[in-house]
């Protein structure tokens, strides 16, 4: 065979030789899903999103049309996410696969979902309220200038943490006197103030001051403090103790919309610190979990509660943002069982929820129109409840006036508290300024011995420092100014009366 026989035989086979091979690669098997992408094209089905944190989360429908959301790192959205492998393929995929699935949707939520924030109980927003009912229907209440309803999937996007508890469905028609049974407060302003609280505790937006309960053994405070958290956020427990720390506090204060703290003793310097930056919107920040030099960051405000024997709260700084009751003791003849007293309450709280969620609405709707003279602390909560008093049946202005009776006891508790006071005041009697180290010598000269071996005593110029920051608020108010400066020769204090 000569060469161009050779060529005209290999140009001929050419055709054939590409059509065997198009034959046999468009019949080979194409490659197989792994377990990983088909959850990762399961869990495409929700809504992926994230948080301003980057934390990421996932909406899905569920049955009933309802829709629900969790963090893609919680429980819940993997049992979803197994449900729905389950149903597809007959399989229970494996941990690994799981878990791979979840890096992939994680990073699609945080690159390509859109940012949202999620709520936890209690939702705003420009003229709408949304409290989150926890129930199995995923229901909530809307509440607006127009009045409220329950409604289905809400436009906010609520989580549940674990040990929400439901809110049963309100009930029109009832009062917010109807209260008044089921709390031992037998003080028309300590009332004023504790409805006042439940209703600034349904605002979305902060500040949120602290409601303070004391009272003896056996004045009812803890079933005080029980009745409100049901109004608000009940949950499981509705009340706990004092945080061991402060990571401990901001992992509550995450998963909780109102805080309640029971039978504290004593509330120690970092806590109360922490309190007060909760209640006003301050951030926190610790250090991520197996992460060397990543913070993980909250910042929120949330409404408190707290209760204990005597005065716990002492301090100016929590002081000033505190709504302080003490409640009366109790006579044998006058209490009730517990059996009793919950049952009877389960029974009101529809009718008690919907005179609260009535005074919501005449809040958003008057807010606009409420004008105080003097603004005092925490003004906007003080606005809010203000603006919902046509709904009380208070005549105008009953809360601006029982806050300022509040405030006036909380100062001079500070005072009290303080072994300092009696001092200041007798070195106020000459006008005087000096240095710092001055001032403390001046001090310990007027103070006996038995008071500056107590353990509040400041023992240096900076602890002194401190001690009269928290203390100057509370001084202004009773004619005494407490106020630090500085010049060429350094800092100074300066104590005197207040010419007005």
């Amino acid at each position: 065979m000569t060469g161009a026989d050779i060529e005209e035989t290999f140009e001929a086979s050419v055709p054939v030789l590409k059509e065997t091979y198009t034959e046999t690669t468009s019949n080979a098997p194409a490659k197989r899903p792994t377990i990983s992408e088909k959850l990762v094209r399961l869990g495409e089905a929700a809504e992926l999103f994230h948080e301003e944190d980057c934390t990421p989360f996932a909406s899905v429908i569920l049955k009933g049309g309802h829709s629900a959301t969790w963090p893609l790192n919680y429980k819940d959205f993997r049992l979803w996410l197994e449900r729905e492998y389950w149903c597809k393929y007959g399989q229970v995929p494996s941990s690994q696969a799981m878990q791979d699935a979840l890096r992939v949707l994680a990073a699609m939520a945080i690159h390509d979902g859109q940012e949202h924030q999620v709520f936890v109980r209690v939702a705003g927003t420009d003229d709408a309220v949304y409290i989150d009912l926890v129930n199995d229907a995923w229901e909530a209440v809307e509440i607006t200038a127009d009045g409220w309803q329950v409604i289905a999937n809400p436009p906010v996007k609520f989580r549940r943490a674990k040990g929400m508890k439901p809110l049963p469905h309100p009930e029109r028609g009832g009062s917010i006197d109807e209260l008044r049974e089921f709390v031992n407060i037998k003080n028309e302003v300590n009332f004023i103030l504790f409805s006042g609280y439940i209703i600034g505790a349904l605002n979305a937006n902060g500040p949120y001051p602290v409601l303070v309960i004391n009272g003896e053994q056996g004045s009812a405070k803890t079933s005080a403090q029980r009745v409100a958290c049901k109004l608000i956020d009940p949950g499981r427990p509705d009340l706990r103790s004092a945080p061991r720390n402060e990571q401990d506090f901001v992992i509550g204060a995450r998963n909780k919309w109102a805080l309640g703290f029971d039978n504290l003793s004593h509330i120690q310097p970092w806590f109360s610190d922490a309190i007060c930056r909760l209640a006003t919107g301050s951030g926190f920040a610790t250090r991520t979990l197996y992460e060397n030099d990543e913070e993980t960051t909250f910042e929120a405000t949330r409404p408190q509660l707290l209760n204990g024997i005597g005065d716990i709260a002492n301090r100016g700084d929590l002081l000033s943002r505190a709504l302080v009751i003490t409640l009366p003791s109790i006579s044998a003849s006058s209490r009730k069982s517990e059996s009793t007293f919950w049952q009877s309450f389960e029974v009101a709280r529809p009718r008690i929820l919907g005179a609260l969620y009535d005074a919501v609405s005449c809040a958003i709707r008057d807010l606009p129109n409420v004008h105080l003279d003097a603004l005092p602390r925490m003004a906007d909560f003080v606005k809010w409840v203000t603006a919902a008093e046509p709904a009380l049946g208070w005549v105008k202005h009953t809360f601006v006036d029982a806050c300022n009776y509040n405030r006036k006891q909380a100062n001079e508790l500070a005072l009290e508290a303080s072994p300092l006071t009696p001092f200041v005041f007798q070195v106020a009697k000459s006008d005087w300024q000096g240095s710092p180290s001055e001032l403390l010598v001046k001090l310990n000269e007027l103070a006996p011995d038995s008071q500056k071996h107590l353990k509040a005593w400041p023992k240096s110029a900076k602890a002194l420092t401190n001690e009269l920051d928290r203390l100057a608020p509370d001084l202004r108010a009773t004619g005494i100014n407490a106020e630090r400066g500085r010049n060429m020769h350094g800092r100074f204090w300066t104590i005197e009366r207040l010419k007005e």
